[in-house]
């Protein structure tokens, strides 16, 4: 476009969509002019440095690339009032916000408000709240996946970016299926609102109408991505932010409907500063951000008349400093509800998910697993870090800093207690353990290690050599060159001779890992001081957590006979002296019968075995009526773990993968028709992934003590009476 004397393109008047620039020597400014929408989309998007001149009357006519410098770019205050600490002359109130006010924090996973029943669910657990008398703050995801709708929102938002990068007009149906989704949603909750119909009518047509400029502005912008073929991860940041904003909305919306007119919503984009950082993550500006939230208050909300508010806050975005839209990355609604608890000194913060709380190993993968009715901050971060999917890591280090603790709630189990994250120790706990006469009680491990977790698909790195030892400088040219290859270290184990390190890291890095590190080393392997970089693949990291490590002898010890008497092999160790975590890492194919070994060591018994019984006959009947009357015995007073996982008779086979109900098994074995096959009967003892598989023969046949070898050449171990087995060829004895 042709620009004007003073250096500015000239604004195309009355379009929906249009980017003027007024280009001065130091910087670029990109401004949006529309007609009808508050928060305009390109306030937030195109500001993002996508450098794109874009004019719509009845769909696209033009576009064309403008030159602008990406990181001068600004936008406009985000609200109709302009939210901006760094303009404002005045310090807005903070008293509302003080630790005295006694705020909570709630915050809702995407499964928790999949679809307008979960969102009335959660309506009714925060007007239950706020009738208390007590002050809430609630933050929300996109809407999850169901089962009549299987594909998140954020999914849907983020496929549609991708068509419209590779130029697929897909990208319209995406959009216009999330416009008919939130549309259904608003029309089931507004339509069925307890307040006023009048109201509840206002509401859905506000609400429909926004959420159409929505669609189509972002129909517009895609359009612009289709005829460009290029888009940018700050674009993607502002198109998968609507899923938040729009759930937001409407359960504000339905809150008004509902009776709780002043209930109140925060984009977070208004408030919420970060910056980019390292590893994908951001850094909280908590200043700007306290700032901007204070002045939110000041004009949103008019003492006394709106009395005990509720407020309604969007998770997973924020704002950069400029002010272009940015997310907080993986797991952002977590750590913008941890955010939110510390801007307003809560006194709590209550994550709402689908499972009871933190367990003591992925229930997945360990049948036994139990949720932690208590953990440390520093035991959820290891646990986190090691695996454990409920929390980010990176989302606790907000209530750490400030103290508040974490409860995780199921939303579908109400009943559960959760768990509790604070800073406090077990130290009632560690005493009893420390008097405890019995050094062998699973209640006193229990006590030491709080749960098991794993990362798989890793792979060992391992440089080693006469050349390492007593050379400074070694580790940190071996760590500073996978570094600056942008490779993340996992583990790091290194011995005290200094004649190898070993560290791991993600299978998909270990090739570019070792690559490097041939590269930096070339010279001492070619003259022999080093050997060869190698590299182990297939191998899974297993640690054990917990804060009483460091105190409690013999743990360690534990931990590594519980791998041992599972056939597993330890292929290096690491551990803090802080001994928060014990790390080793082991074959990937271990990875179930170890975690399962370690598990049951220290929550259920000493020893975990895992038997099959073959030949229910007279015989065999009366053992597993004696395992009936002494298992529970045996696992308190011997800390033996029996479980009856298979009975085979010559015709068929029932099969668990955690344990036959005793007290009725003659009837289900009776209505089993799986065929026996032994062999099958064997792998199947192995799949437990339990400490100690043993075969009972309670037959007296040839044909099964043909099976023994076999067995124990597989790690099965075998008790009979059968005497065929000792009388038969000698050579077979």
């Amino acid at each position: 476009e042709r620009e004007r004397e003073d250096g500015s393109v000239p604004r195309t008047e009355g379009t929906p969509l249009s980017l003027y620039t007024s280009v001065s020597s130091r910087r670029a400014t990109t401004e949006v002019s529309t007609s009808s929408s508050r928060h305009s989309p390109l306030d937030l998007g195109l500001g993002l440095g996508l450098g794109l001149c874009v004019k719509t009357v009845k769909g696209v006519k033009s576009v064309k690339t403008i030159r602008m410098r990406a990181e001068a770019a600004r936008t406009e205050p985000l609200s109709s009032g302009g939210l901006s600490s760094q303009s404002s002359g005045n310090v807005a109130d903070a008293s509302w916000r003080s630790s005295s006010q006694g705020w909570t924090v709630w915050k809702f996973g995407g499964t928790c408000v999949a679809g307008p029943d979960r969102l009335k669910k959660v309506a009714n657990l925060l007007m239950e709240d706020v009738e208390k008398g007590n002050k809430l703050a609630v933050v929300l995801s996109a809407m999850g996946s169901t089962a009549e709708e299987p594909v998140k929102v954020t999914d849907q938002l983020l496929r549609a970016v991708q068509n419209a990068t590779n130029r697929n007009d897909a990208y319209i149906a995406d959009l216009d299926k999330l416009e008919v989704l939130h549309i259904k949603a608003a029309k089931q909750l507004l339509g069925e609102a307890t307040g006023a119909p009048s109201v509840g009518e206002d509401l859905l047509e506000n609400f429909t109408q926004k959420l159409h400029e929505d669609i189509t502005n972002l129909k517009s912008m895609l359009k612009a991505i289709t005829i460009v073929g290029v888009s940018s991860s700050a674009f993607g940041d502002f198109v998968v932010g609507h899923g938040e904003l729009w759930n937001a909305r409407l359960f504000t919306d339905f809150l008004k409907a509902s009776g709780l007119g002043n209930a109140k919503m925060v984009d977070a984009r208004e408030v919420l500063v970060v910056e980019p950082s390292e590893q994908d993550t951001v850094e909280v500006d908590y200043e700007d951000s306290s700032k901007n939230l204070d002045l939110w208050h000041e004009r949103n909300v008019s003492q006394p008349e709106d009395g005990n508010f509720p407020i309604v806050v969007t998770g997973f975005i924020a704002k950069r400093r400029d002010g272009r839209a940015t997310t907080l990355r993986r797991n952002g609604s977590d750590y913008s509800g941890t955010i939110m608890a510390a801007l307003l000194n809560a006194k709590s913060i209550t994550i709402w998910t689908d499972v009871d709380g933190v367990y003591s190993a992925d229930p997945r993968k360990v049948s036994d697993a139990e949720p932690l009715k208590h953990l440390s901050y520093n035991e959820a971060w290891e646990l986190s870090y090691f695996g454990a999917n409920v929390l980010h890591p990176r989302s606790t280090l907000p209530a750490m800093r400030h103290g508040i603790p974490i409860i995780i709630k199921n939303f579908f189990n109400l009943s559960a207690e959760g768990t509790l994250i604070d800073s406090m120790k077990d130290e009632e706990l560690y005493s009893s353990f420390e008097e405890s006469a019995d050094m062998r009680s699973g209640d006193r491990w229990r006590n030491v290690v709080k749960g098991f977790a794993t990362i798989d698909d890793c792979s060992l790195i391992n440089i080693e050599g006469t050349g390492m030892v007593g050379v400074p400088g070694t580790a940190s040219r071996i760590f500073g060159r996978i570094r600056d290859a942008g490779i993340n270290v996992i583990m790091i184990s290194q011995g005290s001779s200094e004649h190898s390190v070993c560290f791991a890291v993600k299978g998909s890095d270990a090739n570019k890992a070792c690559e490097a590190l041939k590269e930096e080393f070339d010279e001492f392997i070619q003259s022999g001081l080093l050997d060869d970089v190698s590299v182990i693949n297939d191998c899974t990291i297993l640690a054990a957590v917990g804060s009483q490590l460091q105190m409690a002898i013999g743990a360690c010890g534990h931990m590594f006979s519980a791998l041992s008497n599972a056939g597993v092999n330890i292929r290096a160790t690491a551990q803090g002296c802080s001994e928060h975590n014990v790390t080793v890492v082991i074959d990937s194919k271990d990875s179930g019968k170890a975690l399962e070994a370690v598990h049951s060591a220290f929550y259920l018994s000493d020893v975990t075995v895992a038997v099959g019984l073959v030949g229910p006959g007279l015989v065999g009947k009366t053992l597993l009526e004696q395992f009936r009357q002494q298992i529970a015995v045996l696992r308190k007073e011997r800390q033996i773990d029996v479980r009856i996982c298979g009975i085979a008779s010559s015709k068929k086979m029932l099969l668990s993968d955690s344990h036959i109900d005793l007290d009725n098994w003659e009837e289900t074995f009776g209505s089993t028709s799986q065929p026996c096959d032994l062999n099958e009967f064997k792998e199947h003892l192995l799949s437990c992934s339990l400490a100690v598989p043993v075969i009972i023969d309670c037959t007296a046949s040839d044909f099964v003590s043909d099976y023994y070898k076999s067995w124990m050449e597989s790690g099965v171990h075998v008790v009979t009476p059968n005497k065929k087995v000792n009388s038969g060829p000698l050579e077979r004895y």
